[in-house]
């Protein structure tokens, strides 16, 4: 999963080169062949991480 500087940075580049309309264009028209929808979402970070021990005594 891309970050959020990287996602800035291609948004950046698509603005500069006035090509977001185009790819979107081009990407709904494929989905749209395959007979797919876009719909809303979320994407969750699933980093599993080390927690710290139990304090609890028995």
């Amino acid at each position: 999963m891309p970050d959020e500087t990287m996602i800035h940075r291609f948004r950046h580049l698509l603005d500069r080169h006035a090509l977001a309309p185009q790819v979107l264009a081009t990407r709904k028209a494929r989905r749209a062949q395959r007979g797919l929808m876009l719909r809303t979402g979320t994407v969750v970070d699933a980093t599993i991480t080390a927690a710290v021990g139990s304090r609890r005594s028995t």
